[in-house]
């Protein structure tokens, strides 16, 4: 079985990984690990060798075309996620809108209305759909906060992208309090950087990022998060497309699991 992850270096996907290992082995299967770097010309590249290669396929997909090209060779194919993906294909599904709703609401809670958001360029660049950034205005128009696209900030999916949009957050909207992160990686830096600014967290700057990365316990102060379950997020991917292979007898239309993230509060709000 093939395992497709965009970056080796973001420790959101070794956790991913491990979850696919898991479960592959227990069913005897041995599997071969294939990186993207979260270029859509890797991806067709990767696609055409794993459908030469390989009995099915988990993987974070989303060039049309690669996806397309697996699905056409029969190999069986689960997305790992379906976030703006125009796709009939299987996959486990994350619940981005209610991870912000939950975060959005934990800082509403806390008194905040001036929230910004940093957004991951990237992603906003290469899929059509952007949950995190949709929900967050939606929520900003319905609560009523003073925000709009202007406090959406892009950044490299990195801890250095992260410090870099928090730079420029604070010159150009000096009075926000509170800063939702598209991921840990990059509410680290920007939490990181706004500290090394003069602003103390969360006395003047609350900080809440997403994923839920192990390394979010280990900073001062720890970062609150919406957490998904990594690991669980792995194993119901290889038992979705367990169900797909030759020989299984799924049901009609097998549903794609959900994977919900849930608020996990620490010292950064």
């Amino acid at each position: 079985m093939a395992l497709v992850i965009a970056d080796v270096l973001n420790p959101f996907f070794p956790e991913v990984a491990a979850g696919v290992l898991h479960a592959a082995d227990s069913r005897g299967w041995q599997v071969v690990v294939y990186t993207t770097s979260s270029d859509l010309a890797k991806e067709r590249q990767v696609s055409q060798t794993v459908s030469a290669q390989a009995d099915a396929c988990v993987g974070f997909l989303t060039d049309p075309d690669a996806i397309a090209a697996l699905a056409s060779a029969g190999v069986p194919l689960v997305l790992l996620d379906k976030e703006g993906t125009e796709t009939t294909i299987p996959g486990v599904s994350i619940d981005f809108e209610a991870g912000v709703e939950q975060g959005i609401s934990h800082l509403v809670e806390r008194g905040h209305v001036r929230i910004a958001m940093i957004d991951n360029r990237e992603h906003a660049t290469y899929r059509p759909v952007d949950a995190r950034r949709d929900r967050f205005l939606s929520l900003a128009a319905r609560l009523g906060l003073p925000v709009d696209e202007t406090w959406v900030l892009p950044a490299g999916n990195s801890v250095q992208g992260g410090a870099a949009a928090m730079e420029r957050l604070l010159a150009e909207h000096p009075d926000v309090t509170a800063v939702f992160a598209y991921n840990d990686l990059i509410a680290l830096g920007a939490m990181r950087q706004a500290i090394a600014l003069g602003r103390s967290v969360p006395g003047d700057l609350a900080v809440v990022g997403f994923d839920g990365l192990t390394l979010g316990e280990l900073v001062d102060p720890p970062l609150t998060t919406l957490s998904i379950d990594k690991h669980r997020l792995g194993i119901l991917a290889v038992e979705h497309v367990a169900a797909f292979l030759p020989g299984a007898v799924p049901p009609p239309s097998p549903p794609d699991p959900v994977i919900v993230p849930m608020l996990v509060c620490r010292g950064s709000t």
